[in-house]
């Protein structure tokens, strides 16, 4: 399977989408910002295909330069609370949350 086919099969089954999940704190996503806004990818880590589809999309934009950040989510009295994220080079199917985005330039 191509990555076109994985990436029209994951916005045909909702897992690819530019809003988030209304659920979003119960599922692993991927941010990924660029020039169109943001997107979000998501996986369950009890299903390869789609841990494998969020690994390829990963590997995929670390290729073209972007950073990963694995965000440490928890939450509190119900409440999402973000704590600072941390530079990862490999994907963690294991991660709540990851952003993807794009390398500053400085001028």
């Amino acid at each position: 399977m191509s990555l076109l086919d994985l990436v029209t099969d994951a916005i045909q089954s909702g897992r690819l989408s530019r809003t988030p999940r209304k659920h979003e704190d119960e599922a692993h996503v991927m941010e990924v910002m660029d020039h169109t806004g943001h997107k979000f990818l998501t996986w369950d880590p009890d299903v390869p295909s789609t841990v494998e589809e969020a690994r390829q999309e990963f590997d995929r934009l670390r290729r073209q330069g972007y950073q990963a950040f694995r965000l440490n989510v928890q939450h509190q009295d119900g409440v999402l609370v973000e704590e600072d994220g941390e530079v990862i080079d490999r994907f963690d199917p294991t991660a709540g949350r990851l952003m993807m985005s794009p390398r500053q330039r400085g001028g």
